[in-house]
Parts: structure tokens; C-alpha cells; sequence
């Protein structure tokens, strides 16, 4: 027998949305941010911290997209993980984009870190793009609160409606920047993810 996502209250849900939901897709902005912030605020005095802010923000940024990644696109154990069908009926994800697809791809065997997959891509293959892949999840997002049954579009949802809106806009904006800093940076470390 197929187990099934819990039996929960239509309360339950919106609080489960407002919470942790709201959570993965806040914490994946802001380690976005951070991410480039960090790159781009480096002033080569501590090495090796600037390298551990740096890379703590993409393994963050990585977990937390991640989990948006399956909760769009997986529908596996749905008794043991939440998944956008067990909000909206029919849900059905937009095509996954060629960073959605690299990311499903790669976020698995790279964010292991004592993975052997590490040693078989090469430098060139292992920069992210962090804005582009945020800003499909955040269309994906967009998508999802937008379908919402009424009975779940609270205050709370609606904010977080706008504040993807706003990312959207912040990354659209500040791409070519964070892009060409992004491989400077790489660059200057010696290294590519």
C-alpha cells in the first residue's frame, strides 16, 4: 500500500506553510545574498575565514534549495516529507529549467562533500550560478503561491508573495554583477567549486 501524506487540518497546513515552507525559501534568498556579499566584501586579510563564510553560505544556499527542489519536483515518501501536492491539487511544477535541472543533477553528489563524484569534474564544472538557480526557484515559488486555494493565501502567505517578487527583482538587477564577481573571486581563490 502507497503511503500517503498525513491527514492534516486545513490549519495545520497554512501553519506548516507559514513556518517551514516560508523558512527554505527565505533562508535560500538570503544565503544567496550572502553568498555574493561574501564574495564580493573580501579583503584577502583572513583568508581562510572569508573562504569558511564563503563556502558555509553556498552549502547553505545548496540545502535550502535543495529542499524547495523536492518539494516541487519529488514526490517520494510523501508520509515522511511535505511536497506542494499536499497544498495545491493537481499541483504540477513548471519544466524544469536547464539550473533546476544542473542543480538536481549535482546537488546530491557535490554537497556530499566525502563524495567520490568530487574527483571525476573538473574545475570548469563546478562553479554555481546562485542568482539563476534562485531565481527559478523563486518563479517556481511564485507559481505555488500563487495556486494556493484560497483557504491558505493568509496575511503571511501574501508577504512572502511580495518578498519573492522583491528577490526576483534584486537578483534580476544585480546578475552581471554578482556573475562577473562570482568568477573573480573563484579566480583569485585558485579554485572552482
Amino acid at each position: 500500500m502507497k503511503k500517503q501524506s498525513p491527514d492534516l487540518s486545513d490549519a495545520q497546513r497554512l501553519a506548516y506553510l507559514e513556518e517551514h515552507f516560508s523558512y527554505e525559501v527565505r533562508e535560500m534568498v538570503y544565503c544567496c545574498w550572502f553568498s555574493v556579499s561574501a564574495r564580493q566584501h573580501k579583503v584577502g586579510v583572513q583568508k581562510d575565514l572569508e573562504q569558511f563564510l564563503e563556502n558555509t553560505a553556498l552549502d547553505h544556499f545548496l540545502l535550502h534549495a535543495r529542499n524547495l527542489l523536492e518539494f516541487y519536483y519529488e514526490v517520494e515518501k510523501p508520509h515522511m516529507y511535505a511536497h506542494a501536492s499536499a497544498f495545491v491539487k493537481g499541483w504540477r511544477p513548471p519544466r524544469r529549467t536547464p539550473q533546476i535541472n544542473m542543480l538536481r543533477n549535482r546537488v546530491y553528489p557535490e554537497v556530499t562533500h566525502l563524495g567520490w563524484s568530487r574527483l571525476a569534474t573538473p574545475p570548469s564544472d563546478k562553479s554555481w550560478i546562485l542568482a539563476d538557480v534562485a531565481k527559478d526557484l523563486l518563479l517556481t515559488t511564485i507559481q505555488f503561491l500563487d495556486s494556493l486555494d484560497q483557504k491558505y493565501k493568509s496575511d503571511f502567505v501574501t508577504v512572502l508573495r511580495v518578498e519573492c517578487d522583491n528577490a526576483l527583482t534584486t537578483l534580476g538587477q544585480n546578475r552581471a554583477e554578482a556573475d562577473a564577481d562570482l568568477f573573480k573571486s573563484l579566480e583569485a581563490a585558485g579554485h572552482l567549486w
